[in-house]
């Protein structure tokens, strides 16, 4: 590395410095009778619409599953199989990241 970049890093470093400890001044110095309720609908609003959203999406899938096993049993026993591969897949994956420690 040259003294250039070592400078430039170095440059870098100080400038997110200054700008983390800014942002956690202006952080400290925001109170609750800051925030407007018009600041707190919104927070809750979008909450709210994000979790309504993943719940139409699961119930989605879910019925998508059941049309699909009403409509052949060879299609059931197939998704059935492919569920439980998957489960052992995602099994194997997590012992894998649990004795590579992470």
């Amino acid at each position: 590395m040259t003294i250039l970049q070592t400078e430039a890093r170095r440059v870098k470093q100080r400038i997110e410095a200054v700008a983390d400890r800014e942002a956690l001044r202006r952080a400290q110095r925001t109170s609750v009778a800051d925030l407007s309720l018009a600041d707190l609908a919104a927070a809750t609003g979008d909450a709210i619409k994000s979790q309504r959203r993943e719940i139409l999406e699961h119930v989605h899938r879910m019925l998508t599953l059941v049309e699909v096993r009403l409509r052949d049993p060879h299609e059931r026993t197939r998704l059935d199989r492919i569920a439980r591969r998957f489960t052992q897949i995602e099994s194997g994956r997590g012992r894998i990241r649990k004795s590579r420690g992470g």
